[in-house]
């Protein structure tokens, strides 16, 4: 599933003028990152070595972004490094710091004064996987645009709120446009993906991404 979705969003961007994007398998190469105004992430990485973290720092200090999609949040070694880059990850550390994961009915307030979700309801129901309790990142300004409650009931009689999407803002050396950042922890189940919702999402987040105006982007 999550190949195929990244061979469906490649090739709807491919679609686009002026655009051209194609599916990388695991870590882009050092000449993909050279090309790449944007990086998208949808898997699980095995470990984000020091070499791999400086090509994610030379990408947002060059004023170019990334997405991450559901499982791109959760890395196995590094994630506190991934955090700082990308704002949240699935965090490993020992109870009550690590992370949880469930299935379940989710109930989304949305902050549709950005543009990513202008005109969507202030509220959204999805039947989705969540991860919450994530390690929160040290680095960039992090604007959390959707949040909602565990599937499951913390015992607590007040549900907390965690968050589903946000931007990161990444600051840059002058003359430079801050580096972008935009994550989405749902994306898990094909009806979700395949959904007409979450691929205006994914279009309007890329353009927000590239600092585009949607409009090129339509379907």
């Amino acid at each position: 599933a999550y190949e195929g979705f990244a061979k469906s969003l490649a090739a709807t961007l491919d679609k686009v003028e002026k655009i051209s994007a194609s599916p990388v398998k695991i870590f882009p190469t050092d000449e993909q990152w050279k090309d790449a105004d944007l990086v998208v992430f949808n898997l699980t990485q095995k470990f984000l070595s020091g070499a791999r973290l400086k090509k994610l720092d030379e990408h947002l200090n060059r004023g170019k972004s990334l997405m991450v999609i559901h499982q791109g949040l959760v890395q196995r070694r590094g994630y506190d490094n991934w955090a700082d880059r990308v704002g949240y990850a699935f965090s490993w550390d020992r109870s009550p710091a690590k992370s949880k994961w469930g299935k379940g009915d989710l109930e989304i307030g949305i902050d549709t004064s950005h543009e990513i979700f202008r005109g969507f309801p202030k509220r959204v129901a999805v039947n989705e996987e969540l991860y919450w309790n994530l390690k929160k990142g040290t680095r960039g300004r992090i604007t959390v645009l959707g949040e909602t409650a565990a599937p499951k009931s913390n015992g607590a009689g007040k549900k907390l709120k965690w968050p589903v999407f946000w931007t990161v803002e990444h600051s840059a050396k002058a003359g430079v446009k801050p580096g972008r950042v935009f994550c989405s922890v749902i994306g898990h189940f094909d009806e979700v993906q395949a959904g007409p919702a979450f691929r205006l999402v994914m279009l309007r987040a890329v353009a927000w991404c590239l600092d585009e105006p949607f409009t090129p982007f339509k379907p």
